[in-house]
Parts: structure tokens; sequence; C-alpha cells
């Protein structure tokens, strides 16, 4: 390495530490805010409130839903039940006139 190359990246390394240090040194702390807790609270808590109270209205949707599914394939069933014992009985039927 040439001498030129060792001074420019001293340079470069000692002005990112005179940088970061100018920077640390002129941030001031800055006050705390002025709300209480309680009214966080308060505040936190009501939008609680209505994201459960949305949460419930969903979940109960989902749930008529899935009644009304299971409704449907409860009649399905019982249809393919009833036509199986429509068959049986209609064979039965067939035996009897041929026996």
């Amino acid at each position: 390495m040439e001498t030129n190359d060792i001074v420019t990246y001293a340079g470069v390394f000692f002005g990112g530490i005179v940088t970061a240090l100018i920077g640390y040194f002129r941030k001031r702390p800055t006050p705390p805010t002025v709300s209480t807790a309680a009214i966080a609270g308060i505040g936190i808590e009501l939008g609680n409130r209505v994201q459960v109270d949305a949460l419930i209205a969903e979940v109960k949707r989902c749930a008529d839903s899935l009644a009304i599914l299971a409704d449907r394939k409860q009649a399905s069933f019982e249809d393919k039940l009833d036509r199986i014992l429509e068959d049986l009985e209609e064979k039965e039927r067939e035996e009897r006139r041929r026996g």
C-alpha cells in the first residue's frame, strides 16, 4: 500500500469517529410526553373493545355459515339414505314378485 492510501483510509476512519462523537454529544434528551398512563390505558381499552366486538361478530358469522353447511350436508346424507332405502325396498319387491 502506498502512503497516500494509508493517509486517506486513516482520514476517513478518524473523520467517521469525529462525526459520530459530534452527533452523539449534540443529541439532546427529549422531555417525556405529557400524557398519563391512565389516559393512554383508556384509549387502548376503547380500541380493544371495538376490535373484540368486531372479532365476535365475525366469529358468529363463521359459526352461522358452518351451521348452514352442516345442515346442507346432513340433508344430503338423508337424501342419499332415502334413495338407498327406496332402492332396497324396490329390490325386495322384485324378489317377492319373482319368488
